[in-house]
């Protein structure tokens, strides 16, 4: 295990990031120091491309549109360090998220990097299950939406197929679960990436029971996201989902036995399914990502029959 190097001033943004790289710093040189005096090294760690106080490079290789304002983008690791001899892989759990720094990279050889405005951030991205981390264990996909005012959507409209980012991670301590019952995930929008890589890692244990409904909410059919992969998991006996779009009038083109629901979902959706007789709600988990006002209301419905549960950075 190599010892933490220490950020640089410049790469704290001031903005009340969470975590805060010099947070993390100080939690992995505690980390390094309990190493010394055990020496067990983590093979997770160790070999991960990616660093909790560290910034690795990754190429832009990939982008594709989901809809008009939100796409899928790929990104593969680029190895600095010519003299650099160990193995390195991706390595993260599901739900966990990265930190992209809005950062341009000038040459690709030295490395040289100039801040993008005078106001350098970061923002969190949650990578999902592709078929890019099949072909490359150093690739990864993130779903992101340009806002049209956000300091960051201005960095990632500008970046082009061969471009240089700096990110770091894994963040986030969420675990998956096999021994519940029930799994209620409710999504909005964007917040769609982490509850869906948690629900796939369960679909893809034979020996999962816990039965899975998500709701998955949007505002119109043109602006779902990963419709065909959800639709597609409903094969799976425990997997079922319900979109909910208040914007839609009359969805057309659904995919068989397809559950759409055309308004927001309301206190009411939540009771009918804490009340169902396959649910117990002493032995249910419920993940909730979206914005903050999203989650505060969907809280409350759920908060009358659970109390303890897991919310994702949106």
């Amino acid at each position: 295990m190599h010892p933490p190097q220490k950020p640089d001033d410049s790469d704290c943004c001031n903005s009340g990031c969470t975590p805060c790289i010099f947070d993390i710093y100080e939690q992995q040189l505690k980390l390094y120091e309990k190493y010394l005096k055990s020496p067990q090294t983590d093979l997770e760690n160790y070999t991960n491309c990616l660093s909790l106080t560290n910034y690795s490079y990754f190429k832009l290789t990939s982008v594709e549109k989901l809809n008009l304002d939100t796409s899928a983008y790929i990104f593969q690791y680029v190895e600095i360090s010519r003299e650099d001899t160990i193995q390195r892989r991706l390595f993260y759990k599901p739900g966990q998220h990265f930190l992209l720094k809005n950062v341009n990279i000038l040459d690709d050889d030295s490395f040289q990097e100039r801040n993008f405005d005078d106001t350098p951030c970061t923002r969190a991205y949650t990578p999902i299950p592709s078929d890019a981390e099949k072909s490359n264990m150093n690739s990864f996909t993130v779903i992101i939406k340009i806002y049209q005012n956000g300091k960051m959507s201005q960095f990632i409209k500008n970046l082009q197929i061969g471009n240089l980012t700096k990110w770091r991670g894994p963040y986030g301590n969420y675990e998956v679960k096999y021994t519940y019952k029930n799994l209620l995930c409710i999504s909005q929008g964007t917040g769609i990436a982490p509850i869906y890589s948690v629900i796939r890692q369960l679909l893809d244990c034979d020996e999962c029971e816990t039965r899975i409904q998500l709701f998955a909410c949007y505002k119109n059919l043109d602006e779902t996201l990963l419709r065909k992969e959800i639709n597609n998991m409903k094969s799976y006996w425990n997997f079922m989902a319900k979109l909910f779009l208040p914007h839609e009038a009359d969805p057309k083109n659904l995919f068989y036995n397809e559950q759409i629901e055309c308004r927001r979902i309301i206190e009411e959706d939540v009771n009918t399914y804490f009340t169902s007789n396959f649910v117990d709600p002493n032995r249910t988990q419920v993940l909730i990502c979206g914005s903050d006002i999203f989650v505060e209301t969907t809280k409350k419905f759920v908060q009358k029959f659970i109390e303890k549960i897991n919310l994702f950075v949106f």
